[in-house]
Formats: structure tokens, sequence, C-alpha cells
């Protein structure tokens, strides 16, 4: 068994077999480390005991002895159909079955087989710690999750950016364990954050003051929605790109646009768009709390209702209300 421990000075020591990177969870708590069993942490792959151990056992269950055949209804006893043989007399081992032998077939319907259990036994279990780190404390993070589009096409689900899709750096990964990781600093992809940020946008944009005027999974641009302090007058012709002849209507401008937020990521770098800066934070938990505080004043900023300003005849833009 090889393992890696994360020795504290108050919780006691976080240990983890290595397998379960490459396999399912490897529990830890049928084993009995110097005598006790382990606790499990708030981790599934990472279990909790007071010290380093100096011996591992496991409790090993011993094969039954005294394998026979008892006669199931005993007032049937007599010189022809005793009360019991031994298995090996009467019976043959094959294919993983025991068959009762030619001779005795005919009383096979009358016995069962049976046998007398073993007490368990301690068997000590080879183990090597394989990594070893001493902190003051390990700390647990309740995690985030936020949505985005599975694909670039919205009609094909939806999926989720979690803590499990955050980025360390190359050397914490080779000198921390992963129950250590969630405490050091961490980012995610700009393409991820891209991501976030689009479907959040679209989901909570109030129409009325901006519209998304580009969304594509390579590109994305937000314009302000700002009403006119005077509408502009103008005249179009309504017939345009007909064999018609002209008609024309006046019809007025009552807003004008601005853009307001534009975006790409480093995977594509689209042309003229500014490559959106990934998330990042000094642990899992900061990361969370920026991604939401980013979001939050964004939008903010996109639903802000403003106005042009009716003493600078619309050179300049005021809060509306």
């Amino acid at each position: 068994m090889k393992l890696e421990a994360v020795v504290t000075k108050k919780q006691g020591v976080f240990m983890k077999d290595v397998r379960s990177e490459t396999y399912s969870v490897i529990s830890l708590i049928p084993y009995f480390f110097d005598g006790k069993h382990p606790k499990q942490s708030f981790n599934k792959h990472w279990f909790i005991i007071d010290k380093i151990p100096i011996k591992i056992e496991e409790e090993v269950r011993q094969p039954d002895i005294n394998h026979r055949y008892e006669l199931i209804n005993k007032e049937l006893v007599s010189d022809k159909i005793p009360l019991g043989f031994i298995r090996e007399d009467v019976a043959y081992y094959e294919d993983y079955c025991w068959y009762f032998k030619d001779e005795y077939k005919h009383l096979q319907s009358l016995y069962n087989l049976v046998s007398d259990p073993q007490p368990n036994i301690m068997k000590e279990v080879e183990f090597e710690i394989v990594a070893q780190v001493n902190i003051d404390e390990v700390e647990e993070y309740k995690g985030f999750e936020f949505p985005v589009y599975k694909t670039r096409w919205k009609h094909e689900g939806d999926a989720e950016i979690t803590e499990k899709n955050v980025r360390h750096q190359l050397l914490d990964r080779l000198v921390f364990p992963d129950i250590v990781l969630p405490a050091r600093p961490c980012k995610l992809t700009s393409k991820q954050t891209f991501d976030i940020i689009r479907k959040h946008v679209l989901e909570h944009i109030d129409g009325k003051w901006a519209k998304v005027t580009s969304d594509y999974d390579f590109c994305f641009t937000v314009k302000k929605v700002i009403p006119l302090h005077n509408p502009i007058k103008y005249t179009i012709d309504i017939n345009y790109g007909t064999r018609r002849k002209p008609k024309y209507q006046e019809r007025y401008q009552d807003t004008r646009e601005v853009t307001i937020f534009e975006m790409t990521h480093s995977e594509a770098n689209y042309k003229g768009y500014t490559s959106i800066e990934p998330f990042s934070g000094n642990n899992e938990e900061e990361l969370g709390d920026n991604i939401k505080e980013y979001l939050d004043e964004l939008m903010e900023n996109i639903n802000k209702p403003l106005k042009e300003c009716q003493h600078c005849k619309g050179r300049g833009v005021i809060i509306d209300g």
C-alpha cells in the first residue's frame, strides 16, 4: 500500500491511498492504523488518523472448516441413512462445485452441506508513505458553480464550471497533495472566463437598457441603449427594394447605442476584440468570490438606466431615476 500523508498540528493526519488517483475511491476505513479505524474527511479520497502509523492491519476472514453433510430431518436416522457424512467421503469437487458421488446420489436431497466458521485474523499490511507534507491546517472550501453553454449552440444544453475546473501552477501540483491545493493560488482559463460571463450576461441583461449585438463562442458584444433627449426625425421609403412607386414615411429615432462591453478569449483572439483575462484567486473560495463580484459589478453597469443629459444636448448622459 502506498500512501500520501498531510500532517497537521490540530486535525491529525490526513491520508490517501495513491491508487485513488487512477481507480475509483479506495476507502481506508476497513484498515486498522495502530489498532484504530480512520475517519472519513470532508474529501472522499482522504481519511483522518491520529498520527503517522507504525503498523497497518486488516481483518482477514478465515475459511470455514469441518465441511460435512448433515441430515435435514433427524427422525430419518437409520442404518442406511446416517446422521451425517464427511464431505469428501460422499462428494467430489468439479467446476467450483461439490457433487454427490453416484453411490450416494439417492441420498442427496436428504442432506444439507454445513461447516464451522473460524474467527477472523489480523494480517499486517505492508505500506509506504510516498509523500508527506506538514502544515498547520487543512482548510475546507465550499466550492462554486457557474453555468455555461455546453457548446456554441444554446439549444444543445447547459453545463457548469466548478472548483473542479480550476488550474494550479505546476510547482504547487508537484509539491502539495490534492487536498491542500484548494488553499493555493488558482485560476480558470480565458475561455472558461469568457463562457461564464457570456452565459451570465445573457441570463441577466435588462433589454430596456442594453442589448447583446454579437453572441458567438469566439466574440461577444453588449451595447448600451440610451434614450435620446430630442428624438431624431428621419424619412424612409417603405417601398424600397420593390418596383413600386416610392412611398415615404417619417419616423423618429428615440435611442442610440454605445458599446459598453466586448470580449473574445485567448483561444480565439478574434480580431478587434479584447481577450478577457482569466478569473483568478489566492484560493478556490476567493476565486469563486472574485467571479461573483465581477459578474455583479458588470451587470450593475450594463443594466444601469441612462438617458441623455438635457443640458448638454446629448453630449453627456445621466442616470435615469
